[in-house]
């Protein structure tokens, strides 16, 4: 700490943020916290709650929550600390961290990997694997698959002949929908 970039005024108020364990909102009760925090930012937390008034504690502070797409001042509270980790959890008076499921259910490259499985499993041929955890690195291999291996199972082509369209997969081109009268 003794390396950042920042005054001793700014150090002094960003040692205390990060070893303050006494609950600092003990006027509000256990079960109520979580809401409480939601109500406000975890900016206004910072200032109201811990006396943090160095901007540049803040400006340390302002783009780890840039999950969410905004700033300190717009992240709740309870998300900047349970979800961005921020630090503060033990001055709200909030349980043990470990009592909390982690968070697992994100994709490194986001919303493609959710792309990507539906694409395999509409089309196996196309990139090796059966869990999500192998279509994160599985190449996929859309422009190398030959016509033949662009149909579904017989069981799909079964339904949408009930249901009276059928699809006709052509390489190189995007698929056509054909209606036919019944």
């Amino acid at each position: 700490m003794a390396q950042m970039p920042i005054s001793q005024a700014a150090r002094r108020e960003f040692l205390r943020l990060l070893v303050t364990r006494k609950d600092q909102i003990p006027e509000i009760p256990p079960e109520a916290k979580e809401e409480y925090l939601y109500t406000l930012s975890y900016r206004d937390f910072l200032s109201k709650h811990l006396n943090i008034r160095e901007p540049q504690v803040f400006a340390v502070l302002q783009d780890l929550t840039t999950d969410s797409g905004v700033g300190i001042e717009a992240t709740p509270a309870y998300d900047a600390l349970s979800y961005a980790g921020l630090p503060g959890w033990d001055a709200a008076g909030l349980p043990d961290s470990e009592d909390f499921e982690p968070y697992i259910h994100h994709f490194p490259d986001g919303n493609a990997s959710i792309a990507r499985l539906l694409v395999r499993q509409m089309i196996p041929a196309v990139a090796p694997g059966k869990t999500m955890d192998d279509v994160v690195t599985a190449p996929l291999r859309l422009l190398q698959a030959r016509p033949h291996e662009l149909t579904r199972s017989t069981a799909p082509e079964q339904h949408r002949r009930r249901c009276g369209a059928r699809r006709r997969f052509q390489f190189g081109q995007a698929s056509r929908h054909h209606l036919r009268a019944r």
